[in-house]
């Protein structure tokens, strides 16, 4: 009797196990990646480098916005120069096509740089509660 009882209740354990750990539920949200290495192939056509990939919630096909950032004299802070796609991911990087806004090459302040931001929609599981420090992670 009491193995079996015993037996019951550790497969009524292990049920809970297994039910606590299926989340199915995700949601999106914005993340600002910063791009770590860009190679010009043409003046309409960008590869570049970001850190980050699959463990971020990014998928292959994702795209988004990239945005310059502020550089000594230069105010290119929330400046959308380009629009980047994903065709390439690991579990820790990612290699994107940007299409830059300034096709020809010779706006000032266009021009796609290392330390500009890509911001891409993620799929992350659901919770009731992030904290503040997954929202500024968020921003990078």
């Amino acid at each position: 009797m009491k193995k079996i009882i015993l037996l019951l209740f550790s497969l009524f354990l292990l049920s809970l196990t297994i039910n606590a750990q299926q989340n199915n539920q995700f949601e999106q949200k914005e993340m600002f990646l910063r791009i770590a290495a860009v190679k010009k192939i043409t003046n309409d056509s960008i590869i570049a480098f970001i850190k980050g990939g699959k463990q971020f919630g990014i998928q292959n096909g994702t795209t988004g916005v990239v945005k310059g950032v502020f550089k000594g004299d230069e105010d290119r802070s929330n400046l959308e120069i380009g629009y980047a796609s994903i065709f390439s991911l690991t579990d820790t990087t990612a290699f994107l096509t940007i299409k830059p806004v300034d096709k020809t090459g010779t706006k000032k302040g266009y021009d796609i740089r290392v330390g500009d931001y890509v911001v891409l929609n993620i799929n992350i599981p659901k919770l009731p509660y992030r904290s503040i420090f997954f929202e500024l992670a968020l921003l990078d």
